[in-house]
């Protein structure tokens, strides 16, 4: 579950005849969608746009959100009702943005601030830009290399990573400003990113350079993996938005499978040229060195692509490898995939909700980095291989292995999302508790 956006002791001191509520509910429903537009769950959107309206002294909120909507409705003092919309139309990945967005949910709860000086603040907010589009294809070109030698590729293979990895991002960056469907620039994006690595690792090879098109495709596929969105979807889910949560994961499983049917038309449209080397074999302290580096590098180049803010990369990165340290150790004592990313992601994800709290910042952003590594790319790449070469048996092999990989780590959530849900209501308790016996 994320971090409590914005319980709050009091309401502000206002008078309630001063107060023009539809300015607030407007106020509100703004905040609501730059919180959406930057990836936030639907919790978190109702819960901002509620404890907004209570702080400026609504009688009564009534909030639903939606993945693209919010429906808001005030009742103010006076006993006036009022309901506005606010329609989103474009989602990006932006965790700096909606971290701001955030902070100031919670300003306007805590510090008490006026309608004006949130306006303004809304204003910066909305014409500012955290990171360049230079930073994020950069930064996405470089995770992609980093995943294809996590993967088991050659440090040629993350050279012919690099340069695919970065086109996609930029492409995806263009088409998501122009509200592109978002199955179709997925699509688009996996049969490009599919030829790219089918064509760069067979002219490689026609030069004499020894290559593994399948670590190149998995590092690209990593690109494209809508992480963020099934995070979001399983919180939801537990929080009781129902209609929200099962919307996502079907969105989750539609971008999934366009993922596959991308590369899949281009592995099979390019059968004949691909060249598919024997993937290079690591073991012991070579292959601890090659992960840890690899992994750190991966998940700094993810976190800047996702724009988080430049002060959580650390400790994000740090929980993401000591949560990477514990998927290797339990994978020692079992093979059982479903396991080890049941307890793998319970650890990152229990460490993400600590640190959330400790640094007031949302948890997304320090989930995303810790899920990252075990995020079924390789499981998928072999699945569709599998596939196009006939082999149906080690593909359902594949299918199964990738599902449980997601299916481990949505419990291993769910758990989390549980344990902190009841956390929060004693935190609350205990605060008041405090509060009475301070007046006392």
């Amino acid at each position: 579950m994320e971090n409590a956006v914005l319980s709050f002791q009091t309401p502000p001191d206002v008078n309630n005849a001063a107060i023009d509520f539809k300015k607030v509910l407007t106020i509100a429903i703004e905040v609501g969608k730059g919180l959406l537009s930057c990836g936030s769950s639907v919790s978190r959107v109702e819960n901002a746009v509620e404890r907004i309206c209570l702080s400026y002294g609504a009688s009564q909120v009534n909030v639903w959100v939606v993945p693209s909507l919010i429906n808001a409705s005030i009742i103010t003092p006076d006993g006036e009702a009022l309901t506005l919309l606010g329609r989103v139309h474009v989602v990006s990945n932006d965790l700096l943005k909606m971290e701001q967005y955030n902070q100031l949910s919670r300003d306007i709860c805590y510090k008490k601030l006026s309608l004006i000086e949130v306006q303004s603040q809304l204003n910066i907010l909305a014409t500012t830009s955290n990171y360049t589009k230079a930073v994020k294809v950069c930064s996405g070109a470089i995770a992609a290399s980093a995943f294809s030698i996590l993967y088991g590729g050659s440090i040629i293979d993350a050279l012919l990573t690099l340069p695919i990895g970065g086109i996609m991002v930029f492409l995806s960056v263009v088409l998501s400003g122009k509200s592109f469907n978002s199955y179709a620039r997925c699509f688009l994006l996996s049969v490009m990113g599919g030829v790219l690595c089918i064509l760069f690792t067979a002219a490689a090879d026609a030069i004499g350079i020894e290559c593994h098109c399948s670590t190149v495709m998995i590092g690209s596929i990593m690109v494209v993996a809508p992480g963020l969105l099934v995070c979001n979807a399983i919180r939801d889910l537990f929080v009781g938005d129902l209609f929200s949560g099962t919307f996502q994961i079907l969105n989750g499983i539609l971008i999934m499978l366009a993922i596959v049917a991308g590369y899949a038309s281009s592995m099979i449209l390019f059968k004949n040229v691909a060249v598919f080397n024997s993937q290079i074999e690591r073991i012991g302290f070579t292959y601890y060195a090659y992960a840890v580096v690899a992994g750190i590098i991966g998940v700094i180049g993810f976190s800047l692509m996702f724009s988080i803010g430049v002060k959580r990369i650390l400790p994000a990165t740090a929980n993401a490898m000591v949560t990477y340290a514990v998927y290797l150790t339990i994978s020692h004592f079992t093979d059982e995939v479903f396991v080890i990313n049941l307890f793998s992601t319970m650890f990152g994800a229990m460490v993400a909700e600590i640190l959330a709290r400790v640094t007031k910042a949302p948890s997304t952003i320090y989930v995303i980095p810790a899920i990252i590594i075990p995020v079924p790319g390789g499981a998928l790449y072999y699945t569709l291989n599998y596939l196009v070469q006939g082999d149906m048996l080690l593909c359902q092999e594949w299918a199964l292995k990738t599902v449980l990989i997601l299916l481990g780590m949505a419990v291993a959530l769910s758990i989390v999302s549980a344990i902190f849900q009841l956390i929060n209501p004693l935190k609350n308790k205990k605060r008041s508790f405090l509060k009475l016996n301070k007046k006392d």
